[in-house]
């Protein structure tokens, strides 16, 4: 099976499709598609046999900081920490100047936080489906819990380690 998942993975690579992507340390694996929907995303998928075995979310993604770039060959894999943050229920009791100052102290923070240089990459799902954060490997301390939108229980978290080319982004 593995062996099938990897030829998948490199025709996806070989055709443009896959943009960069890694495996999450005990959680499966990352792969950013160029694609123009969620249908044409699933069209590829879907010749993986790993597919159809595990859980497989595919989410739209808008990537609001960094550049994510084109993995350079002979690969080098290197430890990123992923953050992936979801709403939670107490959004939906947001009221709308409630709204719009959360979500400006969560976008000042993130600030604070790419011009520390901490963050290589980050973006949002389409929908309400959150967004992702990558980190440095060793920049992540207590920087999440500090987020005023997680402190005050607006957003979870969870937090993985992904093994990225080495240059997957190019803004730094």
């Amino acid at each position: 099976m593995e062996n099938e998942h990897l030829r998948s993975i490199g025709k996806l690579s070989d055709s443009g499709i896959l943009v960069n992507g890694g495996p999450i340390e005990g959680d499966g694996e990352l792969l950013i598609l160029a694609v123009t929907s969620r249908e044409e995303a699933v069209s590829w998928l879907e010749k993986d046999p790993a597919f159809f075995l595990y859980n497989a979310e595919i989410l739209s993604f808008q990537l609001r900081y960094g550049e994510i770039c084109e993995p350079s060959i002979p690969y080098e894999m290197k430890p990123y920490s992923l953050v992936r943050y979801y709403p939670t229920n107490q959004i939906a009791s947001y009221k709308s100047n409630s709204d719009f100052h959360m979500q400006s102290t969560h976008d000042a923070h993130l600030k604070m936080l790419i011009s520390s240089g901490q963050v290589l990459a980050e973006g949002i799902f389409g929908g309400n489906d959150g967004g992702l954060i990558i980190y440095k490997k060793d920049a992540l301390n207590n920087t999440v819990q500090k987020d005023p939108a997680i402190a005050e229980g607006y957003l979870k978290t969870d937090q993985y380690t992904i093994w990225l080319n080495k240059g997957s982004f190019c803004t730094l």
